[in-house]
C-alpha cells in the first residue's frame, strides 16, 4: 500500500488487490500514525487501458473491483495513513474491533523491530516495509 496526493482527489492510497473484491461503500481499516484508521471507500479508481497505476493521471471509476489488480482508493481520513502495511475490509460491524487489534499488533511488531542507536547513519524510507528492508541490509553489513 502506498499513500499519495492526487490533484482532484486529495490523499489516496494505492493498493494491490490480490484476492477478493472491493466495493464503493466498504469499510476499510489501515494502519495510521496514531493507530488504526477506519474509513469508507468513496471511490475506486483504475488506470485507463494500457496504463500503469503509478504513472498515469487518467482514471476510470469503478463500483466494484474483483481479482488481482492495482487500484487507487479515495476515502476520508487518509492524511496519517502509513504505507507498507495491509488493508483490511470489515464487511460486518463486529470485524472492526478484530481488525483494529490486528493492525495494532502489526504496528507494534514493525516498530519494535526498529532499534535506534546513538551512532550511525540516518535512515528514511517511504514505507514501513522499505524501512525494515533497508535496516536489515545495514545490519547485515554491520553498519550502525
Amino acid at each position: 500500500m502506498e499513500v499519495k496526493v492526487i490533484d482532484g482527489f486529495g490523499i489516496t492510497i494505492d493498493v494491490a488487490l490480490v484476492n477478493g473484491y472491493l466495493s464503493v461503500g466498504d469499510k476499510i481499516l489501515i494502519a495510521g500514525q496514531e493507530g488504526p484508521i477506519v474509513t469508507q471507500i468513496r471511490r475506486l479508481l483504475i488506470p485507463e487501458s494500457n496504463q500503469e497505476l503509478r504513472t498515469t493521471n487518467q482514471y476510470q471509476n469503478e463500483d466494484t473491483i474483483k481479482g488481482a489488480r492495482g487500484i487507487k482508493i479515495v476515502a476520508r481520513g487518509l492524511e496519517k495513513a502509513m504505507a507498507g502495511l495491509p488493508l483490511f475490509v470489515a464487511r460486518q460491524t463486529d470485524e472492526i474491533d478484530f481488525y483494529k487489534n490486528e493492525i495494532n499488533i502489526m504496528l507494534k511488531t514493525a516498530l519494535n523491530s526498529i532499534q535506534l542507536e546513538d551512532k550511525g547513519v540516518y535512515v528514511q524510507a517511504s514505507t514501513l516495509g522499505s524501512l525494515e528492508g533497508l535496516l536489515q541490509l545495514l545490519k547485515a553489513s554491520k553498519i550502525p
